[in-house]
């Protein structure tokens, strides 16, 4: 054991430092959160610091005590061509104008569809990332 992972007791005995599971930060941290409640007491209940307890609390002010963090799942992704939206060219110039005013419409709707074990989403037309957000969210809770 080094200087560095070294607490003295009073007798001058290496005592191994204390390690705080993300729970027990978070259970004396909200027991300060209490009207009426004393850090220093708190902090002295739980023999740890009050300087610690305060670093803990402002952890916890910026959500980094959260015990449950949820992680982002990656869902599997397929693009697929539609072949329904791009015409054949026949080389006429009314055929090129036609292609150019279907791809600047296809540029701008779309079809958006997820499947999932709770259901299906499809979206069609140009997505708005607010509702999608919602909708993901609803689907994948």
């Amino acid at each position: 054991m080094n200087k560095a992972d070294a607490v003295v007791d009073g007798v001058g005995r290496a005592l191994k430092r204390r390690q705080w599971t993300r729970q027990d930060k978070r259970r004396i941290v909200e027991e300060t959160l209490v009207p009426g409640a004393s850090v220093a007491l708190v902090a002295r209940a739980n023999e740890v610091n009050a300087n610690q307890v305060h670093s803990w609390r402002r952890l916890h002010e910026r959500g980094l005590l959260e015990v449950d963090v949820v992680t982002p799942t990656l869902l599997p992704v397929r693009v697929v061509r539609d072949e329904s939206v791009a015409p054949a060219v026949s080389g006429g110039v009314a055929d090129v104008r036609g292609l150019v005013h279907q791809q600047r419409r296809s540029r701008s709707v779309g079809v958006i569809q997820i499947e999932t074990e709770r259901g299906r989403l499809r979206i069609e037309g140009p997505a708005d990332p607010k509702a999608l957000r919602v909708a993901l969210e609803c689907l994948l809770a």
